[in-house]
């Protein structure tokens, strides 16, 4: 019927028939609007974005669904994991998101896009990776350049140079000082370092000149041994040495080196016993040792590039390091001694020599136990994070924290502070003085989302790395001249700290992106640095009931070691007291409870339990899980229910004790792969940190319906706050 007969048909009926279909006509499409919205509702009972997704993929990937919750969570929660960590090679569930971090890291560094959106120190930076990938532009002029640097500092290698080699013009000091300001290792006799003197109150102490002999670990680290002699002579041969001395030069160099370790080592192990006490500071005019003279303040004056009066405090305690150094001086020949000099320079700048060479150097460490094979990429890049410390760390910070994120974890925070405020106040065992201390420390407890704030400050972060000072880069250079414009900046800013007031919490600047989370007892500070805030423990884009499961359980757990004793019984420390003697002996009845369940399972696992170290971390399990069970409960009051994952038949709140555990899961039989869970001294066994905080939970069982009396619900709990 075409649209013309319609309309015939239509208009020959009667007004009552055309009023009748008009009114069919509305019920008919109100019937199927209300479908369609119904079908909607149903369909926004679920989230089906490609994060939840991912997120109930996740929880397949690690729930055994055989198991039974009731009566074993651990193999509930984690045993697909288990059953799949072989074939993945993952020995913990945060393997994953460990990996992922790398990765990420990484990037920043490699990527080779445009940079005119990226700060200039991270440009720097991929520059210098990029001229270290370079090894075209290596093989052309490596040589040449590290003869040059070698030059000016030793008037060259000995044995390269032999009878043009100018004994005249040597002088100890003299290389020290040449490699300072060229950027380059150069505490090679002598090691001029900082020693911060914070006051009791870890707050605005003062920094000072140390002088020290050079790390007896880090002269050995240069190689010189009997075995390497033999690699050192070829490398040697390459750069151009034909005398048939050399072997037995290089035997000579080796001893002295031996000699400066032995006499360095005595040193370390004299002053490891008085490290306690406080150490001897006198000012750089009344440094005077009886037979190595020394102009002290022009030594120093050029070695730290600050002008110093002569009146400034100097920690000098190596009169008998100095005694030993003279005559040790006094008995090699200065050509050994900068043949000494030469290898170190040629040795710490390896990266930047041909392949020949290389090649030879990757002899020696053959026959070192810590050596990893790995490639240029690999080589490149811990060169690059290892001379531009703080600026790809400080960017991952900063794209990875974004703002949003940064406000959702804050309410989160927020809102289990307001639980732990509730716990404080409903604690029994807690009397009325120790109630207010710990009020009035969680009122005052600072988070740093990400780290602290200097990451997300440019201008704060070039000062603090010193590269505010470089105006010019040398773009398109050998990676050797970028490298000693990184050092000599980061040497620099090092010395420009002397005898400035300094909080011992600046230390904390450089960031560290590691999946891990930190409360400081001594600053009141919980820090969530921003790889956890990502992967399976926090996801903006999927239901709030498994970021409090998963991250939530992390700052509950962070936030109860606030409350810890273990800063109440040092003596020594000047912390504040939170606790009196009555409130301290109650809660040691409580925490009994805890030790006994940790020791329990310890004798059923066939291992040993260690109370002292872990009865704080498993009280911090056990409240943090709750706090944010109820800090979500809140939530939950103030913003609503939330969808659930597809393809999951869990209700949300039984997704919250899962991702409160599967974060957790853990094969021992991968121990050497793992960075985290296994190896980790104090905390509880990963297993009883999942199990032991669901048994004692006064909220658990309900979610799960296990029925009293069961191995997750004894009757008997423990329980620490209310």
């Amino acid at each position: 019927m075409g649209w013309s007969e319609i309309k015939g048909w239509y208009y020959g009926k009667s007004k009552l028939e055309k009023v009748l279909l008009c009114c069919v006509s509305f019920l008919v499409v109100l019937i199927i609007v209300l479908f369609v919205c119904f079908l909607t509702s149903h369909d926004n009972e679920v989230c089906t974005n490609p994060e939840c997704i991912r997120a109930s993929v996740h929880l397949l990937d690690s729930v055994d669904l055989d198991a039974d919750p009731c009566e074993d969570f651990y193999a509930f929660a984690c045993g697909n994991f288990v059953k799949n960590a072989f074939s993945k090679g993952h020995p913990t569930s945060l393997y994953a998101l460990n990996e992922l971090t790398t990765n990420q890291l990484k990037q920043i560094v490699v990527e080779d896009r445009n940079n005119s959106d990226l700060p200039r120190t991270v440009v720097f930076q991929r520059q210098f990776y990029k001229a270290c990938m370079d090894t075209e532009e290596i093989e052309k002029h490596g040589d040449e350049r590290i003869f040059n640097l070698l030059d000016e500092v030793v008037g060259g290698w000995p044995i390269l140079k032999m009878a043009n080699w100018n004994e005249a013009n040597y002088d100890w000091k003299k290389p020290m000082i040449a490699a300072r300001k060229l950027g380059l290792f150069h505490q090679f006799f002598i090691s001029v370092e900082l020693y911060h003197n914070y006051t009791k109150q870890y707050t605005n102490g003062k920094s000072f000149l140390w002088l020290r002999p050079p790390s007896s670990t880090e002269i050995v680290s240069f190689h010189f041994n009997d075995t390497s002699v033999e690699f050192i002579h070829n490398i040697a041969k390459l750069l151009g040495a034909d005398s048939v001395d050399v072997k037995q030069e290089l035997r000579i160099t080796n001893t002295f080196a031996e000699n400066l370790r032995v006499i360095a080592e005595k040193y370390e192990n004299k002053t490891q016993v008085q490290n306690s006490k406080e150490k001897t500071k006198i000012s750089i005019k009344e440094i005077d040792h009886k037979l190595l003279k020394v102009d002290w303040l022009n030594f120093l004056r050029d070695m730290t590039g600050i002008h110093l009066s002569g009146k400034e405090k100097v920690i000098f305690d190596i009169d008998d390091y100095l005694t030993d150094l003279y005559y040790l001086f006094h008995r090699t020949h200065k050509k050994d001694q900068a043949n000494f000099v030469a290898w170190i320079i040629l040795s710490t700048n390896i990266n930047y020599l041909p392949e020949k060479i290389r090649d030879q150097y990757d002899e020696i460490l053959t026959n070192d136990e810590n050596k990893k094979e790995s490639s240029r990429k690999d080589q490149c890049y811990k060169l690059s994070t290892g001379l531009f410390k703080m600026i790809a760390e400080s960017e991952y910070i900063r794209r990875y924290t974004t703002p949003v994120k940064k406000h959702e974890i804050q309410s989160m925070i927020d809102y289990i502070k307001a639980e732990m405020k509730d716990a404080i106040k409903s604690t029994q065992w807690i009397d009325i003085h120790s109630r207010s201390n710990a009020l009035r420390r969680l009122e005052n407890v600072t988070t740093y989302i990400g780290w602290l704030d200097v990451a997300f400050n440019l201008t704060k972060l070039e000062e603090l790395t010193g590269f505010n000072k470089v105006k010019h880069f040398p773009e398109n250079g050998l990676a050797i001249d970028m490298a000693m414009v990184a050092l000599k900046t980061k040497y620099d800013k090092f010395y420009s700290q002397i005898h400035h007031k300094i909080n011992e919490l600046e230390t904390l600047t450089n960031p560290k992106v590691e999946v891990n989370a930190y409360y400081m007892y001594k600053y009141n500070v919980l820090i969530l640095p921003a790889p956890i805030l990502q992967g399976i423990i926090f996801n903006l884009h999927r239901p709030n009931y498994m970021n409090y499961g998963a991250l939530g359980s992390v700052i509950g757990h962070e936030l109860t070691h606030g409350f810890s004793i273990m800063y109440e019984r040092n003596e020594d420390d000047d912390y504040e007291k939170l606790w009196t003697n009555g409130t301290l002996e109650k809660r040691g009845e409580i925490v009994e409870c805890i030790k006994n369940s940790y020791d329990d399972f310890s004798i059923e696992q066939g291992r040993q339990s260690d109370n002292s170290t872990s009865t704080e971390e498993n009280i911090a399990d056990f409240n943090g899980v709750n706090l944010a069970y109820n800090a979500y409960r809140n939530w939950i009051r103030d913003h609503g229910g939330e969808p659930v994952l597809p393809g999951i038949k869990f209700t949300p709140n039984q997704i919250f004790w899962i991702m409160a555990s599967t974060y957790m899961c853990y094969e021992p039989e991968l121990a050497d792969k793992d960075t985290v869970l296994g190896k980790d001294k104090y905390h509880g066994a990963p297993k009883f940190r999942v199990l032991g905080r669901i048994i004692n939970s006064p909220y658990f069982a309900y979610d799960f319906k296990c029925p009293e009396g069961s191995k997750m619900n004894p009757r008997e709990k423990c329980r620490i706050f209310i």
